[in-house]
């Protein structure tokens, strides 16, 4: 009894309760007790699901899912996955158990650690809000998982439904250069900011190093990207653009990509790397149906400078389209795809930490522009293709030695059919010796 211990708020008389793990009780299964501060009386418990796993071996307390209630997390380090009854796999557990209302919990939500003898579930701490996104985060220790033992800590971001169950991040106790195991991730302590920049850092215990690490956290920056084509419909007839150095008029349009961005102990300016492409699902080595007017090519990397926080940076680039005898797709869209990361090298070189974009946003933009076709309003073509096959001679005498003349008449009484093309097969029986076209 109170071999892990933690305190935290669940019968709603906002007087704090005693959580205590006792790994080895309810004949050797675990269990963790929810006990009364004021007179220690026992109030629930928590009991683990296989013998010995040494469910309680810690226990930490958080409200992840931001609804103002306390959660709990229980480790059981010696989880055995039993896949084949023959070899089961120590590979260690944590059970998270949501509160709903006073002496009211969830089904525990289970993370399960990836390496046999890693231990995972060793330590648990409740790191505070990580990304800024409102919710909790919580670092869990596997101290003899990863290269050589040497111990791994994941960390799991908070949302509304509980833990996100794939770690955004994973510290590795690799720079442990001693041959025996570092224990890195046996202790964590989380929810105190070392350095004053508004996030908080987390201090990891090696014991067979005998030291203790400090992560910082990283300010978390969250962009607002969009892509603007004007138009996004273009008219191969309406060749408005003279290509610098050249008589040639071409078809054009403006690509706009626009961006903003908010964070928390972040500087006013900051600087992106973007990358833009056109026509991105053509293969490689197709031929790309757009290119960039100053630079004739279907790709291009740029930087965008943002000044402050909240304030909407937008640059235009010229497009323009192939003359049209270069290509044959004009059905399928152009697709436009902005990819943009951090410029590191534009933050100050000093004690504080680099930015990072935010873990849980896509870093990518994609709209898309046609190729204006005669389709009506909305440039959808439907054809209406009727066909007819009239042979040469009636009637067909099989196994006669004789040409046959198929006469094949294709008309199309819908909208354009691009691309349109006629298979015939012909039977194994016939053997085929070629096309003759009328001038029609």
């Amino acid at each position: 009894m109170g071999y892990s211990v933690a305190a935290g708020e669940f019968t709603g008389d906002s007087e704090q309760e005693l959580v205590a793990g006792v790994p080895r009780g309810a004949q050797n299964f675990g269990y963790v007790s929810i006990i009364n501060s004021s007179d220690l009386t026992f109030i629930q418990n928590f009991t683990g699901e296989q013998m010995a796993s040494y469910f309680g071996y810690t226990v930490a307390v958080s409200d992840v899912n931001n609804d103002g209630l306390d959660d709990i997390l229980v480790g059981a380090p010696l989880f055995m996955e039993r896949e084949f009854e023959s070899k089961p796999k120590e590979v260690g557990q944590v059970y998270l158990y949501l509160q709903e209302s006073a002496f009211l919990f969830q089904d525990a939500q289970i993370l399960t650690g990836t390496e046999v003898f890693g231990r995972f579930g060793s330590a648990i701490t409740h790191l505070g809000d990580l990304n800024q996104d409102g919710y909790n985060d919580i670092a869990i220790g596997a101290p003899f998982a990863g290269e050589d033992r040497r111990g791994k800590v994941l960390i799991y971001n908070g949302y509304s439904n509980g833990l996100n169950t794939k770690p955004s991040q994973v510290l590795s106790g690799a720079w442990a250069s001693q041959s025996m195991p570092s224990g890195f991730g046996f202790t964590l302590r989380g929810d105190s900011d070392v350095d004053k920049n508004d996030y908080p850092d987390l201090v990891v215990g090696a014991f067979g190093a005998g030291k203790a690490v400090v992560y910082r956290a990283r300010p978390v920056v969250t962009v607002n990207a969009q892509l603007i084509l004007n138009p996004m419909i273009v008219n191969p007839d309406n060749k408005t653009c003279q290509l610098p150095d050249s008589q040639l008029l071409v078809a054009c349009f403006t690509v706009r990509v626009c961006a903003d961005f908010e964070g928390q102990s972040i500087s006013d300016e900051i600087v992106l790397k973007g990358e833009l492409q056109l026509d991105s699902l053509k293969q490689k080595g197709t031929v790309k149906r757009t290119l960039f007017f100053d630079y004739h090519q279907s790709h291009h990397y740029f930087s965008i400078v943002i000044e402050r926080q909240k304030q909407l940076h937008c640059q235009d680039f010229l497009v323009y389209l192939r003359d049209e005898t270069e290509f044959r797709d004009k059905l399928s869209p152009i697709n436009i795809n902005l990819n943009y990361s951090l410029d590191e090298s534009s933050f100050e070189d000093s004690l504080t930490v680099k930015p990072i974009l935010n873990y849980y946003q896509k870093s990518s933009v994609t709209e898309q522009a046609y190729i204006l076709v005669d389709c009506g309003e909305d440039n959808l073509c439907i054809p209406d293709l009727q066909l007819s096959a009239i042979p040469d001679k009636d009637p067909l005498i099989i196994g006669e030695e004789n040409c046959v003349m198929l006469i094949i008449n294709p008309r199309n009484d819908g909208e354009g059919a691009y691309e349109a093309e006629l298979h015939i097969k012909i039977p194994p029986e016939a053997d085929y010796t070629g096309v003759e076209r009328n001038n029609k």
